[in-house]
């Protein structure tokens, strides 16, 4: 069972309100890939040719709960699970990839479950991830300057599986995840 969550109109705002809410269909197709990859490649022009796998990242255990989107300008953007953290990785043109450690600690196990979507009017990165240490639904947000702001939408006991989020046209989000206290 899923349940949909509609926050208030802006993200920045304190993310609250229920609801059922379809998201308008994207204009473009949305890639996404789950499961357990450690190795991605930049995105192609149509005259390109695939020169061979590159490490995301190589730091101990990482790259399981992949999602993956791109920005306006195409540049691929990559949400992961790593050790007990979530990390979002992007293809940095001159420098590869690059990745950033957006939530946890060695006290915390976060970043599972990873669904993200690019707001493609504003490039702001928005990530909803499930917290296995307090069995919460968790959300960062990277705006167009690079900053990562991180929140706590649902704690009302086990949720945050399985989490699925799309940005309107309106900037509203939407956000699918799995109640299994309530069983919704």
């Amino acid at each position: 069972p899923r349940r949909r969550m509609r926050p208030a109109r802006s993200h920045r705002s304190a993310l609250r309100g229920t609801g059922v809410a379809t998201p308008p269909p994207r204009s473009r197709p949305h890639p996404r890939a789950s499961g357990p990859v450690t190795r991605a490649r930049p995105s192609l022009s149509t005259n390109s040719v695939w020169s061979g796998d590159q490490a995301v990242d190589t730091s101990g255990q990482t790259g399981t709960y992949v999602s993956v989107d791109t920005n306006s300008q195409e540049d691929v953007f990559i949400s992961f699970h790593s050790g007990n953290e979530l990390k979002v990785a992007n293809w940095v043109s001159g420098q590869g990839w690059v990745a950033t450690s957006v939530d946890g600690n060695a006290s915390t196990n976060v970043g599972l479950d990873t669904s993200m979507f690019i707001e493609q009017s504003t490039d702001e990165v928005h990530v909803t991830y499930y917290d296995l240490t307090n069995k919460d639904l968790k959300y960062a947000v990277r705006d167009a300057n690079g900053n990562w702001n991180t929140s706590t939408l649902d704690t009302a006991g086990q949720v945050g599986q399985a989490s699925s989020i799309v940005v309107d046209s309106n900037g509203d989000c939407h956000i699918s995840y799995i109640d299994y206290t309530n069983q919704v």
